[in-house]
């Protein structure tokens, strides 16, 4: 049996719970061999992600909470049971779509027994490229994202391109639906769906788009709703990558494989 941490590394338990939900409906999906914890930060991280700021300031909260907050080296599941510490999971899963710092501090924290670590925008990313898409876009949640994602995006080795110089490239770039990331919870559903689905059409459009990777964890479970708006627009070939999806597969697959 492996274990997998699933990481909110802010401090709404209600963006967690939505993970929790989502995963529940397609746990079929999912190795029986694979258990799934779902952590939310303490209540001194930030509430949401909104920027640089609040992803160091998550990842120093979190950090110190996940490798030995307690002297029993126990930490709060989002249900509020304690568990075992790091020590006992087999993969984590960072549940931040940006280039989140928790990432590589868990990795130097695994730096001896190499456990993997993984964010969700890396695993939307390789999903996309597995699959046969060669102009990987993003649509994420407010506009300051475009610019940090963009940079992060490319951190990882994902080449840039440009459209008007008919080069082959892999990442025509990032959207903004100019929703803030606790407006995935908070706004109408059909209001969130509508504002993705119209950044996901955009991209296809104007920057001829093959795959639309979903910015935002809060986006989980979003995807068939925007495969049905790309779809009415006769974009139904694009490839729409649920994040947070995607990143659950890969978890549990390394988990096995290390």
């Amino acid at each position: 049996m492996k274990r997998v941490l699933v990481v909110n590394p802010n401090s709404t338990h209600a963006m967690t719970a939505a993970l929790e939900e989502q995963f529940a409906t397609l746990r079929h999906r999912f190795p029986a061999s694979v258990l799934f914890d779902f952590y939310t930060a303490p209540p001194d991280a930030p509430k949401a992600i909104e920027g640089s700021v609040e992803s160091v300031h998550s990842a120093s909260v979190v950090y110190a909470d996940l490798t030995g907050a307690t002297p029993e080296g126990r930490f709060l599941r989002a249900d509020g049971t304690a568990v075992v510490g790091l020590s006992v999971y087999d993969a984590v899963l960072v549940a931040c779509y940006s280039d989140h710092p928790l990432i590589n501090m868990l990795r130097e924290h695994f730096i001896t027994d190499r456990k993997p670590v993984l964010g969700i925008m890396q695993a939307s990313l390789l999903h996309a490229l597995a699959i046969g898409c060669r102009r990987i876009s993003v649509v994420t949640t407010a506009k300051r994202w475009e610019p940090l994602l963009h940079a992060g995006i490319l951190a990882t080795g994902v080449s840039p391109g440009f459209l008007a110089s008919g080069s082959c490239c892999t990442f025509p770039g990032v959207l903004s639906t100019g929703l803030g990331v606790l407006e995935m919870e908070s706004k109408p559903r059909e209001e969130v769906v509508a504002r993705v689905a119209a950044a996901a059409v955009a991209m296809v459009r104007e920057a001829g788009a093959d795959a639309i990777c979903l910015g935002c964890a809060g986006m989980v479970g979003l995807k068939e709703g925007v495969e049905d708006a790309l779809g009415g627009a006769g974009m139904s070939g694009v490839a729409v990558i649920d994040s947070v999806l995607a990143g659950l597969h890969f978890a549990s697959g390394l988990a096995w494989v290390h």
